[in-house]
């Protein structure tokens, strides 16, 4: 298992960093060289599951991945589950609190990663290919929260 803890603050309120983070339907507009495809497979107030197909530009070639997320959501934290595919058991939460100041949200992810025998080769591309998206995920949903 692979930890990484990730933290940023942006300045805009937790509420509606959270209500984009969770609109998975849009993902795919937000990422698209990263998010191949997303498919809503389940949907209630408090859970989504969703199939992805991710990709990965490593060294040698573009690697796809597919894989299943189960996401449980209830404000300020989502936590979603990887229930299939080669990070299977994978679980990622992230917490959206607003800051001491007051001025905007700060962000946790705490991600524990379970990777596949094949993928264990890529351990370090992939934890800083998380952190990239993530980072830039954050940033356009703050963006899209500010101009929207």
């Amino acid at each position: 298992m692979t930890k990484i803890d990730f933290k940023m603050k942006l300045p805009t309120g937790p509420e509606k960093l959270f209500e984009l983070a969770t609109d998975f339907e849009n993902h795919q507009k937000l990422f698209p060289s990263q998010l191949k495809s997303l498919k809503i497979v389940k949907k209630s107030e408090t859970e989504i599951i969703t199939e992805e197909v991710l990709v990965f530009n490593t060294y040698f070639k573009n690697t796809e991945i597919h894989q299943a997320t189960k996401h449980q959501k209830e404000f300020p934290k989502v936590k979603s589950e990887i229930i299939e595919g080669p990070f299977k058991g994978s679980m990622i939460q992230t917490i959206f609190q607003k800051s001491e100041d007051g001025n905007g949200t700060n962000i946790s992810c705490d991600i524990e990663l379970r990777l596949a025998l094949k993928y264990k080769i890529l351990t370090n591309l992939i934890k800083t290919k998380y952190k990239v998206i993530l980072t830039s995920m954050l940033y356009k949903i703050n963006n899209l929260a500010m101009n929207g």
